[in-house]
């Protein structure tokens, strides 16, 4: 529990994680006024519609603090202090990992739930099941990079090689959009029926365990 409470401390005590979260969640709210006020008034549907088009507006942000969470100890050089004061390297990752996740979900649940306020005249059963399945959609868009922190140890790269792969590549790569893992957790989390497929099931596991595996062995194996 020590290093999760001193973990915590660290998230809480960075000034550029709160700068992330909070320009996350007003631009959540600046894009959901943009589309309410051209297409509002339109009935229920459309507003849901809309709400679910909202997380591909702010996904960048939890690409950003995906990477900060991760990368900002290697870019101050504080992680080898950190790794000092807890040599048990495994019990270190999975309480940094435990944490990252929770607050991505959190910034993604406040990012939605303010999105939803603005773009909904009432709540529905149908609207919680967005905003909650948008946020895990959101939390996994920015434990990606997260997890690629540990394996690159820099911001920029790490910020760069994600923002290709999570935001460039769907648009640009159409016919392949099924294997890049935003596209599959949209597909996943955000589609209108909110069903579940095996194959995309499959797929989004595989770039998790894949880029989670690498990440943490180089964490708890490297430089040791």
């Amino acid at each position: 529990m020590s290093t999760v409470a001193s973990e915590f401390k660290k998230i809480v005590s960075v000034p550029v994680t709160w700068a992330v979260f909070v320009c996350t969640v007003v631009f959540s709210v600046t894009v959901s006024l943009v589309f309410e006020s051209r297409f509002g008034d339109q009935g229920q549907m459309v507003d849901l519609d809309i709400l679910k088009t909202i997380p591909d507006y702010i996904a960048i942000g939890f690409v950003a603090l995906g990477t900060v969470l991760s990368g900002q100890e290697y870019q101050g050089g504080q992680m080898y202090t950190t790794i000092s004061a807890v040599p048990q390297r495994s019990i270190l990752v999975t309480a940094k990992i435990v944490l990252f996740s929770v607050t991505l979900f959190l910034l993604g649940l406040a990012s939605m739930s303010v999105a939803s306020a603005v773009v909904l005249e009432k709540v529905s059963g149908e609207a919680v099941r967005i905003v909650c399945y948008s946020s895990i959609h959101l939390a996994v868009m920015g434990m990606l990079p997260a997890l690629l922190a540990f394996l690159i140890r820099a911001v920029v790269p790490t910020l760069s090689v994600s923002l290709v792969l999570l935001v460039v590549a769907p648009p640009v790569l159409m016919p392949l959009t099924d294997w890049v893992p935003s596209q599959v957790s949209a597909d996943l989390f955000l589609k209108s029926d909110l069903s579940y497929e095996a194959t995309s099931v499959a797929v989004l596991t595989s770039w998790i365990m894949g880029i989670g595996c690498a990440g943490v062995g180089r964490f708890v194996y490297g430089d040791s």
